[in-house]
Parts: structure tokens; sequence; C-alpha cells
């Protein structure tokens, strides 16, 4: 290699230094910090954008979502539905401790015809009924749709199994003879097989016909539920529902990630 290339050579590599030095500071100047929301595993996270000095868990990201069994709507009054749907959390750490959810009534032709929103939880592994009583309709429906979202999903740690038993259920008639008011009602009691005292105990109700299938749904609350308590509980149809009851399903909840949920004890 002549003089002449020597030279051409140093000076090409003196100013490619020279523009790599430039461009790295551009880079280190105006690129982003590292984050747990740029898409990149930096900064000791566990996988992207979860674990270490991240919030999210990295378990939190393969969460599944909420099953949605078969749902059913029945005729409580004229233009008012009773909608139910049958749920299943697949998480057995995760639980929902709040989610947003909504019942549409659809017609024959496919139009919505009546909604109703509410809220409510799910513990981890759990399936439960959600209960909507009287959605008003604008017609006659053919189908109700379910669907929720903005679940707050949370690690249930150090509780275990949530043991509240539905005992003594049966369903009658009512009696105007008695006093009682309604077309039926429903009755049982709640068995309380924990070591905590509970504020506040949902009960959903589902009468079943023929073939186990439901032909009518209710739901009613109870407060105060101290540990190993047995507390009783009625719900009342004040309409009559077509189909002969053959069996009873309760099921009781209450949802044990709210602080507010679990009573205190004298000294405590």
């Amino acid at each position: 290699m002549d003089t002449r290339t020597q030279k051409q050579v140093i000076i090409a590599i003196f100013f490619l230094g020279i523009l790599f030095f430039i461009g790295g500071g551009f880079y280190f100047a105006f690129r982003s910090p590292a984050s747990c929301f740029d898409k990149i595993q930096n900064q000791g996270e566990e996988d992207i954008d979860c674990g270490g000095p991240c919030a999210t868990a990295c378990e939190e990201k393969e969460l599944k979502p909420l099953e949605t069994a078969k749902t059913y709507f029945f005729s409580s009054r004229e233009n008012f539905y009773d909608a139910a749907v049958r749920i299943r959390n697949l998480n057995l750490r995760y639980g929902a401790k709040s989610f947003s959810y909504t019942f549409k009534l659809i017609d024959g032709a496919g139009n919505e015809i009546g909604q109703k929103s509410g809220k409510s939880f799910i513990l981890p592994g759990q399936s439960k009924y959600v209960i909507e009583p009287l959605v008003e309709a604008k017609g006659k429906p053919a189908r109700v749709s379910f669907s929720y979202s903005d679940a707050q999903w949370e690690r249930l740690e150090d509780f275990g199994e949530l043991r509240l038993s539905v005992k003594n259920k049966f369903y009658s008639r009512t009696s105007a003879a008695a006093g009682e008011t309604g077309f039926s009602k429903a009755e049982g009691t709640v068995f309380n097989d924990t070591p905590y005292d509970f504020d506040k105990i949902g009960v959903n109700v589902v009468l079943l016909g023929e073939n186990n299938a439901p032909i009518a749904i209710n739901k009613t609350e109870m407060r105060t539920l101290i540990a190993g308590e047995e507390r009783y509980f009625k719900v009342i149809w004040f309409y009559p529902f077509e189909g002969d009851v053959k069996n009873v399903e309760a099921e009781a909840e209450t949802n044990v990630f709210l602080q507010e949920t679990f009573l205190k004890r004298f000294g405590e």
C-alpha cells in the first residue's frame, strides 16, 4: 500500500470514528429511559416489562380470561327479565377483586332491546353465577349476551379455601294464610366453616327443573356471619314462572380481596 493510499485509509477511519461518536452521543442523549412499558427486557426485569423493578408480575401476563358458560334469562314480570350466567376463573392463584359486566337482551332480529350493567368479583379457581334481576326490555328477547371488562386481577395470598356451604335448601309455594307474600320461596342456611368473621355474604339461588335445567333465579344478601356460625336465608319470587322445581342450587360468596369484608374482633 503506497503512502497516498495509507493517508486516505487513515482519514476515512478518522471520519468514521467522528461519526460513530457523534451518532452514539445523539443516541444516548435522546433515547428513552428504560421503563416497564418499552417492550424491552432491560433494567433487571424477569421478562419483557414484568418482574424485577416492574409492578406487573410476569405471571399476570399469562392470566387466562374468565370462561363464560351458558347464559340464561327468565321473565320476572311484564317487560322485565332476570338474567344470569355461569362463569369460571381458570387462574388458580389470581382472582379479580372487581370487574364490570353487562347483560344485553337481544330479540329474534338481533336487535338489542335492553341491557343492565353491574360489578362483581371472582376468586382464584372459582366457578359462580352472576345474576342480574329486573332487566327492562322493549320487546320480547330471544337470547341474552354477557360481557365483562376492567378486571382488576390480584394474587390471593395466604387465605386458603373459602368454606361457605349452603345447607337445608328447599323450595315451596308461599302461603297467604301464613301471612306470606309473593308466589314462592326458597330457603336454606349458610355455614361459615372458616376462622374469619365476615361482614357481608351474598347468596345466589337457582331453581332447577327437568334435567337440571335452570327455570328461575334470585339472590339475596346477609350481614354479619361469624366464624363457625350458621345463618338462615330466604328469597321470594313475586311472580309465577314456568316449570316444576325439582331441585334448588345455591352458593354463598364474599369478596375476600376487600379488607372491609372482614369484621374486626374486640381488641384487634
